[in-house]
This record gives structure tokens, C-alpha cells and sequence, in this order.
């Protein structure tokens, strides 16, 4: 018994550890000892459609446009695409009302979900670049050339920036959800100098609109697919770091599972549909790497009961009694910055975002299983 407690103990603490660790180990050994990414180059800015699909956005919509009007990029190369997703408030008429030349708005009267408004809005597009974002997201000035630049590559068909959380130090959660981020955009950094990015941000990436290929399903984002989709047809994916994009994170536990359960589902179903198409001798590094980066991750929580049942039952040896107790007490702290979060504050509170995160994962791998995505959602749902 105390065998096989020790192998699973061992086993799921490896896949644990290589997720977090070995995995970034990996990649940046590989960004630094080979030269396989694209190289930025100046010249002239490509012209742009930023794509903004909204659902009852009616509070943002006009901030937003102003924002982007704002950036420092030549305004006759801008494009914006207000897409409203069968909005019920009023949306398209305060879109409407900023009546600037470069904005347009398409008024799709039913409520489709993001995947096809996308679709609509990227044939409906007239410029080289799409960039796509979304209505609660602000652009720094210098967003639209720093995302745009790498596109001076040819072989660049996609690029992604950043996201900076306005609210990260507001609370315990907020501050271990900017831990998350911090080491997702490190991985994706490492990823980029490899040459082997296939990930992005909804919120902060573009794509040449030649390459775009509609996403299949309305319950696929493309910030998961359209990356696939790019390298796919010999393209690089490349991270840019100075490419910034900020927005207010859910800070609230609620909010932040529920978030967690739809993007995982979501993106489970839609890249697992999508990297099954590709085949694993040609794509090789393309399997490795994202279910390494994705799947792996989304399936952490199993690897942590798997930890914790193996030490559970191999409770007679010392090293896994002292494993459960260690465990124990480290989930007696989650819960306690769950429910009393002034017990925890700062970082103190990163174990109660890391529970928080994973059991997310957990609900959103088991719904992707039996087949529940949805295809339209609200951030406002989401808060509530």
C-alpha cells in the first residue's frame, strides 16, 4: 500500500512540478539557445481595424472609442468596429453618437456570442491588421504601434501584448491573480524567443486579416484558436511585452471561479477540437507546448488531489504524513483568506487565489467533458 501511495504521491507532485517549473525551465533554455523567432524591423505602420464586440456595453462604449481615437498611431490608418452582440441597452446608439468618420458600427440584433460576432466583424473589416479587444480594456497611447510592429516581418501573423489589472493591489485576490499573470506572461515570453507561442490575449492581440480564418464554433474564443490557426499556415505568434492594454480584474472569489469555469470549458472543447486537426508528427512542438502551457495547467487540481490522496493513504510513512499535514494546512489557510480575507493580506492571500483559480479549472475541465460550453456570456453576469 505504502507503494502505490508513493507513486501516486510522486507521479502527480512531478506533473505538478513540471507545469510550474520545469516546463518555463524548458522554454527558456530553448529562447536562449536557439534563434528561431521572427526579428522586429521599422517601417511604415500597417493600417488597422480594432474590433471591439460588445453586449450591453452602453456605460463604456463611448469611453472606449475615445480611448482608442486617442492612441498615438496615424488616425487615417484606424479603424474601429463597434460590434454590438444583439446589445439590449444602448449601446448602438451612444456608439452612434461619436460620429467620427473612422468609427463603424454594425448592429447585429441578436445575441450570437463573441465567436461570431468576431467572424462578422473580421469580414466586415477593411484594413491589413485586425486587433481585437474588448469594451472594458484601455489602450496605452503607444499600444497600436508597439502590437503592430513585428507585423514589419513578413513571417509575423500574429502578435499579443499585455494585460495590466488596474485593481491587482485593491485585495489579497487581486494581488495572487497579478502573480498568475506575471508568470503566464514570463512563459509567453519564453515561448516567443522559441519560437513556439500558439497563446494569446483576447484583450490585446492582432492578426494579419489575410490569414484570419473564421472560428469554427460559437463557443470559441480567439484569443485560443486564431494563434493555432497562425501557425498552422507557417506563421509566428510573438509576444510583446511593451504592448500594454490595461483593465480592472475580477477581485472578487465568485467572480474570478466563474470566470475561470467558462474560459477553461470554452477553450478545452475549442483547442482540443482544433489541435486534433493537426497532425502530431508534422506539429509536434505545437502538441507539447500547448498542452504543456493549457492542459496541463487546466488539469492541476486532479494532480493536486492525486498529491493529496497519496499521502492521505500512505499516511504510515513519515515523509507522506508530513506531506498531508503540510497540505492541510496550507488549504486550512485558503479557506481562511476565502471566507475571512483580512487574516491574509498581500501575499499572504496567494494561496486562496491559487484554490480559487484551480478549483475553477476543475469545474470547467469536467464541463468541457460533458459537452457544456456557452457561447454568450456577460462580464456583468459574471460579477454577480
Amino acid at each position: 500500500m505504502i507503494a502505490v501511495s508513493m507513486t501516486l504521491f510522486l507521479l502527480s507532485l512531478a506533473l505538478v512540478v513540471y507545469t510550474y517549473l520545469g516546463y518555463p525551465l524548458i522554454l527558456r533554455m530553448l529562447g536562449r539557445s536557439r534563434n528561431t523567432g521572427p526579428v522586429r524591423a521599422s517601417t511604415e505602420p500597417p493600417s488597422v481595424s480594432v474590433i471591439i464586440a460588445a453586449y450591453n456595453e452602453e456605460e463604456a462604449v463611448a469611453t472606449r472609442i475615445a480611448n482608442i481615437l486617442s492612441s498615438d498611431y496615424p488616425s487615417e490608418k484606424v479603424e474601429i468596429l463597434i460590434a454590438s452582440d444583439g446589445s439590449t441597452d444602448r449601446t448602438v446608439e451612444r456608439a452612434q453618437a461619436v460620429n467620427d468618420p473612422h468609427v463603424r458600427v454594425l448592429d447585429f440584433r441578436e445575441n450570437r456570442g463573441r465567436a461570431t460576432v468576431h467572424n462578422d466583424a473580421a469580414a466586415a473589416a477593411q484594413n491589413e491588421i485586425l486587433i481585437f479587444s474588448d469594451a472594458e480594456s484601455r489602450f496605452t497611447r503607444d499600444f497600436l504601434r508597439n502590437i503592430t510592429a513585428p507585423f514589419a516581418d513578413p513571417e509575423v501573423g500574429c502578435t499579443t501584448g499585455e494585460l495590466f489589472f488596474l485593481n491587482r493591489e485593491s485585495t489579497s485576490l487581486g494581488r495572487s491573480r497579478g502573480f498568475y499573470w506575471t508568470f503566464e506572461y514570463l512563459l509567453r515570453q519564453y515561448s516567443s524567443d522559441a519560437g513556439m507561442l500558439a497563446v494569446a490575449s483576447g484583450a490585446c492581440m492582432a492578426v494579419r486579416r489575410e490569414i484570419y480564418r473564421p472560428l469554427p464554433s460559437p463557443t470559441d474564443d480567439v484569443d485560443f484558436i486564431t494563434p493555432i490557426d497562425v501557425v498552422t499556415q507557417g506563421k509566428y505568434v510573438v509576444h510583446c511585452g511593451d504592448a500594454v492594454v490595461e483593465e480592472f480584474m475580477f477581485v472578487q472569489p465568485r467572480a474570478e471561479f466563474r470566470s475561470r469555469v467558462r474560459m477553461t470549458s470554452r477553450n478545452w472543447i475549442g483547442t482540443w477540437r482544433r489541435l486534433r486537426e493537426c497532425s502530431m508528427q508534422e506539429y509536434a512542438w505545437l502538441w507539447w507546448c500547448l498542452v504543456s502551457h493549457k492542459f496541463l495547467r487546466w488539469l492541476t487540481p486532479f494532480f493536486l488531489m492525486g498529491v493529496l490522496i497519496g499521502s492521505v493513504l500512505g499516511w504510515e510513512n513519515v515523509l507522506l504524513r508530513s506531506a498531508c499535514l503540510i497540505q492541510v494546512a496550507l488549504y486550512a489557510w485558503a479557506l481562511a483568506g476565502l471566507y475571512f480575507p483580512a487574516l491574509t493580506p498581500g501575499s499572504l492571500g496567494a494561496p486562496t487565489g491559487f484554490c480559487v483559480a484551480n478549483a475553477g479549472f476543475a469545474v470547467g475541465v469536467l464541463s468541457a467533458l460533458l459537452g457544456r460550453a456557452r457561447a454568450t456570456y456577460s462580464r456583468r453576469e459574471e460579477q454577480t
